[in-house]
């Protein structure tokens, strides 16, 4: 097992901390259940515009977008979201990128995998997290977004 050290306060990065998740994941799988358990879901793709994810009914989307970015051309070809950003997601989203619970990561990643379509042609395709500052990454000792990267290419098995 590799171990890595954080920065200056000395903590242990998520190689360490994925042992002990894998042998003490009450906490996340507990937040998990009970917001499903209260009606939580994972939203489903008409619950939201494709092309911007914004809010609303699927009638209120055309094949060119909603009312919100139908004059707008964002710089993504569509979007796929677990949900809006609000509590239970946001504060898990928090929990992740602040808190050290880097497992909601993993969880993110193998959920939007499920929710997107491989690429096509797999030989030629790797995926790329978003870059984090050597700083911010070493203050958390984790990237959230390799993290996410990584659950999605294992699904996918494609390469990061």
């Amino acid at each position: 097992m590799s171990i890595g050290i954080q920065g200056l306060a000395g903590r242990v990065v998520w190689p360490i901390r994925a042992a002990v998740d894998e042998v003490f994941p009450i906490i996340w799988r507990e937040k998990l259940a009970e917001a499903i358990a209260e009606g939580w879901a994972i939203d489903d793709r008409g619950a939201y515009c494709g092309r911007c994810g914004a809010s609303m009914d699927a009638s209120g989307v055309t094949q060119r977008g909603c009312a919100e970015c139908l004059n707008t051309r964002p710089a993504w070809a569509g979007v796929t979201r677990l949900g809006a950003y609000r509590p239970p997601l946001s504060d898990w989203i928090v929990d992740m990128k602040f808190h050290g619970q880097w497992h909601w990561a993993r969880w993110f990643g193998e959920e939007l995998a499920r929710r997107v379509d491989p690429p096509a042609r797999a030989d030629r395709t790797v995926v790329c997290p978003v870059p984090m500052h050597w700083r911010r990454r070493w203050k958390r000792g984790y990237n959230q977004s390799l993290l996410m990267t990584q659950a999605v290419g294992r699904a996918w098995r494609l390469p990061v």
